[in-house]
């Protein structure tokens, strides 16, 4: 949405593996609208509330009016999830607010300082990266520290350090080694975002989440875009694999001293919304040709991995205007369970 009002709603739409819609959750309209999927769970926002939904009933919590998710994560596996909201000053500090949501320990909500960069998931940890924001700082706000939200606790600071001002993600998602030891992230700096030659690429940093020791390794991507899509970000067989913002499946050894990102693939030439990516690998992409569908591959080949799902209800709601006749309806987000 370009503008949003009291009267215009987000919506999180449930469908099946035949595309038939199952149900909605629908409130108050907020900018970056986030869902959260597992297979027990969904967890959904409105500008209003976080609600949480299983097999046995939903949970809410109220947030007061946020108007901006700043980032979301979750474990599909079980079933825990967090969300970050952009709330400005909170009793004279900058601050996200957070909502936790673990099956066995319910909802959490509070307020971390600065703004939520980065989050990511090993396992059931959950982890969020946060910098000093620009209002209440002296100087340049350049410390960021690592947060572990559990279930039943505040957030604990677990380490923190200096990055350059302009040094920022540039996919709000991270993530983790095998072995549970690495947050793996993307970052780019403003001479970065700035170069289109490829001269200047994206820096893959490590965040070691037990003692907080850090690596930075720029990557080789002469030609390729450094603007990524969709927040996708997976690892796969050693290689980290993520999308540019044209439309390329790429990949890189994250592992290596001196990482080079080759082009693997690239998406359908067609209007795309959203995108997603499994745990198990698959790429999933909400696209439209004559009608909004489904379509899942491969993410380190491009292989389809199913025939297309349609789903043509969609069709008189993206691009609708919204109630308040002041924009239209966009996707802004996918999740998905095979």
């Amino acid at each position: 949405m370009e503008s949003l009002s009291k009267a215009d709603r987000s919506t999180a739409f449930v469908f099946g593996r035949e595309g038939d819609l199952l149900g909605k959750v629908s409130g108050q309209a907020i900018y970056g609208g986030a869902s959260v999927l597992s297979r027990e769970s969904l967890t959904t926002t409105s500008s209003q509330r976080v609600t949480t939904l299983t097999p046995d009933g939903s949970a809410e919590s109220d947030i007061g009016y946020e108007n901006i998710v700043e980032a979301a994560t979750g474990d599909p596996a079980g079933g825990a999830a967090a969300m970050w909201f952009n709330s400005g000053v909170v009793d004279g500090v900058y601050s996200n607010r957070f909502v936790t949501s673990y099956p066995d320990a319910g909802v959490r909500t509070g307020f971390v300082p600065g703004v939520t960069r980065m989050v990511g998931h090993c396992g059931d940890r959950i982890y969020g990266i946060a910098q000093e924001a620009y209002i209440g700082t002296s100087g340049p706000p350049t410390e960021n520290t690592l947060y572990e939200y559990a279930a039943e606790t505040d957030p604990k600071p677990l380490h923190t350090w200096d990055f350059a001002e302009d040094f920022l993600p540039a996919s709000r998602n991270a993530v983790c080694t095998p072995d549970g030891n690495f947050l793996l992230g993307l970052y780019a700096s403003d001479e970065s975002r700035k170069d289109r030659s490829g001269g200047v690429g994206l820096t893959l940093v490590r965040v070691n989440v037990h003692d907080g020791t850090r690596t930075q390794t720029s990557l080789e991507m002469v030609g390729i875009s450094e603007d990524t899509r969709g927040g996708i970000i997976h690892l796969s067989g050693g290689r980290l694999h993520w999308l540019t913002a044209d439309g390329k499946a790429v990949s890189a050894d994250w592992d290596s001293d001196a990482p080079q990102v080759v082009v693997d693939w690239e998406l359908p030439s067609k209007e795309i919304g959203s995108v997603t990516a499994t745990e198990s690998g698959e790429l999933v992409i909400l696209s439209k040709d004559t009608s909004w569908g489904i379509e899942r591959f491969e993410i380190t080949s491009g292989d389809p991995t199913s025939e297309r799902i349609s789903l043509s209800w969609l069709d008189s709601i993206l691009g609708a205007t919204t109630e308040s006749g002041k924009s239209t309806y966009t996707s802004s987000g996918l999740a998905y369970i095979p």
